[in-house]
């Protein structure tokens, strides 16, 4: 036991230092908005999709495991019906139900799920390689089932035609950084593998040292954006929703997937992929669909907060009974 507890200590703490490393420099005034708001942007426009493309352009094909990505998407589907059932019997209003629904399913699967998987696997190759080449197909999912969700849900009046939402299910997908990191680096590993040559290492120490900025900026970002003033309102909602999210669908599939045989680093991205926070994207499309924004924030904030004990308490528990 005390050996799990060291491991679980050891993965959860530093990404949790991080966050109240943020939220310090915040109250402090040591950083302010405008500079959050370019390490956001720097971290999911260029860190992060030079940690994905690396991670697969450098993947071997034993990596890809289509029994893997096809649970975690069941899983997914399964996951946004009950979290759209919870959201309709707790609410008759739309706008709520958009973000509550949203928050329950969609999880920071590519920023918080793929340090937590470097942490948890001691920055294996082998783990960073599975977790990157499941990781697009789950994104893409997502946000798919995203723009569905709150199309469905919108105001008469904000509702999207079918070649509107078309248009922007398209959008979303074809503009997103992670995504087009993640195929880039599929197109590379083709061309270089074929060509039985290896990537230059100028290329590879270049996109290793912006990768490496990915985790303390995003993590310091996160921790930056909890504050007592977003918490005010809707507050049974929100914690319906990341209850729901944190604790109770995540480990029903984990569970499921446990009697079915998973465990190492498939599992280990399975418990990941699910049982994080809420994504921040999840905010910013609440805002921009018309849904109820203040909500859909304040299921960030306290998934966010949640997720440190729930991700330690996960991780340990796994541990434990050595499922990875």
């Amino acid at each position: 036991m005390t050996e799990s507890f060291i491991y679980s200590i050891n993965v959860v703490l530093p990404i949790l230092l991080l966050a109240v490393l943020g939220y310090i420099l915040k109250r402090t005034s040591f950083v302010n908005d405008g500079f959050m708001a370019v390490a956001d942007k720097l971290v999911f426009k260029l860190c992060l999709p030079a940690m994905l493309f690396l991670d697969v352009a450098t993947a071997s094909a034993q990596s890809f495991d289509a029994g893997l990505v096809t649970y975690c998407l069941t899983a997914l589907l399964a996951m946004v019906l009950a979290s759209v059932l919870i959201a309709v019997i707790s609410t008759k209003d739309n706008k709520k139900r958009g973000a509550m629904a949203q928050g329950m399913y969609r999880s920071n699967s590519a920023i918080l799920g793929t340090m937590l998987i470097r942490s948890m696997f001691d920055n294996s190759p082998e783990a960073n390689s599975m977790m990157a080449v499941t990781l697009p197909f789950f994104v893409v999912m997502l946000n798919i089932t995203a723009v569905t969700v709150l199309t469905v849900f919108a105001p008469s009046e904000s509702r999207l035609t079918k070649r509107e939402f078309l248009k922007k299910l398209v959008m979303n997908i074809a503009t997103n950084p992670l995504i087009i990191a993640i195929l880039a680096g599929f197109a590379v590993n083709l061309v270089f593998g074929a060509l039985n040559a290896d990537i230059p290492e100028i290329a590879v120490s270049t996109l290793e040292y912006l990768s490496n900025m990915a985790v303390p900026l995003s993590l310091i970002s996160l921790g930056a954006t909890v504050s007592a003033e977003t918490m005010k309102g809707r507050v049974g909602y929100a914690v319906l929703a990341s209850v729901m999210k944190t604790l109770v669908l995540p480990w029903i599939i984990v569970g499921i997937a446990i009697a079915a045989g998973y465990k190492g680093y498939m599992l280990g991205i399975i418990f990941v992929l699910f049982g994080g926070p809420s994504a921040v994207s999840s905010y910013i499309m609440a805002k921009n669909m018309n849904s109820d924004h203040i909500l859909a924030g304040q299921i960030l904030m306290i998934t966010t907060v949640m997720s440190c004990l729930t991700n330690f308490l996960g991780v340990f528990i796994l541990r434990y009974f050595a499922l990875i």
